[in-house]
């Protein structure tokens, strides 16, 4: 068998570190690390079910790091798009005299926060997971998770009293 056509992943849950492991070059099925690097978790019982480690079970050592940061990139410029679309809805609607449901709903906007998440998102982008320690991407992804479900309940209150949507 070639050398690309054997490998395999070892998970420390406990410090969200994984581990990448291809065949020696001596033809033996002794395997070699190739990549260690961390990866964005939860808590370590509930990595059974965590999306980030399933990719990096699919994917090849050297995609993994590259694919996530694509997608923390991603995620960055949604930030930015959904705060200035807060932003804007919160100026329109503050206009709106006091009492109003139309002020009602820029009260609502002020409560929006999406920026928390972005200087660990700028880190983890710029410096990538091997050097940046894994508790602060641990807890950043545990940051965005919330933040999203926040997000979430928070569109469906805007629905609720006929404001428009941040997303």
């Amino acid at each position: 068998m070639d050398k690309k056509d054997i490998t395999a992943i070892r998970i420390n849950s406990n410090s969200n570190i994984i581990t990448y492991y291809n065949k020696n070059n001596d033809n033996t099925f002794n395997l070699a690390p190739a990549l260690t690097t961390s990866y964005l978790g939860f808590t370590p019982d509930q990595n059974a079910g965590n999306p980030m480690v399933l990719g990096a079970i699919i994917s090849e050592s050297n995609l993994y790091e590259c694919n996530v940061q694509k997608t923390l990139l991603k995620l960055k410029i949604l930030y930015g798009i959904y705060s200035n679309r807060t932003e804007i809805l919160k100026k329109y609607f503050s206009a709106y005299a006091l009492g109003s449901r139309e002020h009602q709903c820029a009260q609502a906007y002020s409560t929006v926060d999406l920026s928390s998440d972005l200087p660990g998102i700028t880190s983890v982008i710029e410096n990538g997971f091997t050097n940046s320690p894994p508790n602060p991407t641990s807890n950043l992804f545990n940051s965005i998770t919330s933040n999203a479900y926040s997000l979430k309940t928070t569109n469906e209150n805007f629905m609720l009293n006929s404001c428009p949507l941040i997303y």
